[in-house]
């Protein structure tokens, strides 16, 4: 057998022919790329990942709205597995999936932090695979090989009361109010009934009784909750968790949305393992009224709360921790907060509120405790290089293993954030507001943030060592990335 390259092999090793002969379906199969691992490096950083997208089907003509087709996301997993297989002293440690956009061409800019959502126009959009690495310590130990296992949230129909009135009209269902395209006319009252879907704690109660029966080949890595389009209206289709790409008509048509799970596992035996999930909000300090939104704890109480809540756990092991956002229902005075709905209604005509909260995937383990545990975290923002623009992710990823490299902090758990592009801003976001209001009729900027979690305290590095930002209108100084 051939001897492995001593440094991460990546798809243009495979394709120069600088690696062994990889399997026929690797070079076939492989899309396009993005990682901060570079080539011919001899040592993995502390943090590294590398994003594998879908091979491009049909390139279609997004400038005449005909989408282009991507393979499944399976096709995608065994890229992943084959990638692995080159690399046997790297290991995965989280998985996540990406979302880009894609332009004329087709094209797809992978180190891109900003994403564009224009308020007319025809939109596609494109999901790939991230794998978060680290370095495999036990050069015995067989090389990761990853499954997935997709869970879409079960059909149920409700009934529900629509209201119609001079401002349009909503949904009642189950006591949430939803905004929701209406009739202009007199105010009444509509009884129906609607097609919905089981919410994330109900699902979760089946996943684990199926599991049971079946138990998943292998240890779980990470959850995911996944966010899918279908429909644009009210209407729906069949959750297909393979299908990797979609368009849309812009911001001015109403949406449709359902939240799915995406379980990463290593392939292996049977570990027999229940997940479980626990979530922490911001406490609400006042209700909407009739003049004003409600008002809720900024995030950082949010991750305070977090770091206590972890504090007193043990018998069990965490799985990942994400932000999540919320539906936040606000109609008539009352304001209400979902996060266990898996089915999610944009109306083009109302403006979209949600809620930054911490969402905790965890199992049973009697071996792991977190009473020693100080959870901190630390946001790392793109620099801002002008009025809508930011430096690239390789850029981002530099700052973020000079950071390491100088704290010398074990990292605990890894996520990639998305923030509201906000002018107002010197940095562009607004990185501690918890409640959100996502304008419907206008164009938006999402900027992709990293956030690291870690098991303990640290002290913040001076500027001089790390390496030196600008600022944007200044155009000299430094500064450092801010403390979350």
């Amino acid at each position: 057998m051939d001897e492995k390259p001593p440094y991460p092999v990546l798809p243009e090793h495979i394709q120069n022919g600088e690696a062994a002969t990889p399997p026929p379906s690797y070079e076939e199969a492989m899309g396009q790329y993005q990682s901060s691992v570079c080539k011919n490096e001899q040592q993995l950083p502390p943090l590294a990942y590398i994003d594998i997208l879908p091979k491009c089907l049909v390139p279609g003509a997004v400038e005449n709205k005909i989408p282009p087709k991507f393979q499944s996301f399976s096709e995608v997993l065994k890229d992943a597995n084959a990638w692995l297989q080159y690399n046997p002293g790297i290991r995965v440690w989280k998985c996540e999936t990406v979302e880009r956009k894609v332009e004329k061409g087709p094209t797809i800019y992978l180190d891109s932090t900003l994403l564009h959502e224009p308020t007319y126009g025809f939109i596609s959009y494109v999901i790939g695979l991230r794998l978060w690495l680290t370095k495999n310590k036990d050069s015995d130990c067989a090389v990761q090989q990853l499954g997935v296992y997709n869970v879409v949230p079960d059909k149920k129909e409700i009934p529900v009361s629509y209201r119609t009135g001079f401002m349009g009209g909503g949904v009642d269902m189950g006591g949430s109010f939803v905004m929701a395209p209406g009739t202009m006319g007199r105010a009444g009252l509509q009884l129906q009934s609607i097609i919905t879907y089981e919410g994330l704690a109900k699902t979760i109660e089946r996943i684990n009784k199926e599991f049971k029966v079946t138990p998943l080949p292998g240890s779980i890595l990470s959850i995911e909750t996944r966010k899918h389009k279908i429909a644009e209206g009210f209407g729906s289709i069949d959750i297909d968790p393979e299908v990797t790409s979609w368009s849309e008509k812009g911001a001015t048509t109403s949406k449709r949305y359902v939240h799915s799970l995406k379980i990463f596992y290593v392939q292996g035996k049977p570990a027999n393992q229940e997940i479980y999930m626990h979530e922490i909000k911001p406490e609400m300090i006042y209700p909407s009224e009739l003049s004003k939104p409600a008002k809720f704890e900024n995030f950082q109480e949010v991750l305070k709360k977090t770091q206590s809540w972890i504090k007193c756990q043990s018998g069990m092991q965490i799985l990942n921790l994400d932000t999540r956002d919320a539906v936040v229902h606000e109609a008539f005075g009352n304001t209400q907060v979902d996060s266990d709905s898996t089915d999610e209604f944009n109306s083009a005509m109302t403006d979209s509120k949600y809620l930054r909260f911490i969402r905790i995937f965890y199992c049973p383990n009697p071996n792991i405790s977190y009473t020693s545990t100080l959870l901190t975290s630390h946001l790392f923002e793109p620099v801002r290089t002008g009025v809508k623009s930011f430096e690239t992710m390789s850029e981002t990823m530099k700052r973020v293993e000079a950071w390491l490299n100088v704290t010398g902090l074990r990292i605990m758990n890894v996520e990639t954030v998305h923030y509201l592009y906000n002018s107002n801003y010197h940095t562009g976001v607004d990185v501690d507001r918890s409640y959100i209001k996502i304008p419907q009729t206008s164009a938006k900027y999402w900027l992709t943030t990293i956030r690291l979690y870690f098991p303990s305290v640290y002290q913040e590095p001076s500027p001089l060592s790390l390496p030196p930002v600008k600022d944007w209108k200044l155009n000299n100084g430094s500064s450092s990335c801010s403390i979350l």
